[in-house]
């Protein structure tokens, strides 16, 4: 994987938006964010409500198209 950009999504509760985004490229870790905080920060954007319009962000800024999904049931 040194050479391959993706975006890992870490969802730790899926009934809510919490979870991490890692965005690697390289091999190397280039951003890391908390949805449930993100969110927050951008609760004046239109174009982001949900986890997903994150990572059409980030696939679009690195040029990403393998995206990671880790679903954790909680239950």
């Amino acid at each position: 994987m040194k050479n391959e950009a993706y975006i890992e999504y870490n969802n730790i509760n899926s009934q809510w938006n919490n979870g991490h985004l890692y965005v690697y490229v390289n091999g190397e870790l280039k951003e890391r964010i908390f949805v449930d905080e993100y969110l927050d920060e951008q609760k004046d954007n239109e174009n982001v409500f949900t986890v997903y319009d994150i990572i059409d962000i980030f696939k679009q800024k690195y040029g990403i198209t393998k995206v990671i999904i880790k679903e954790n049931n909680w239950r």
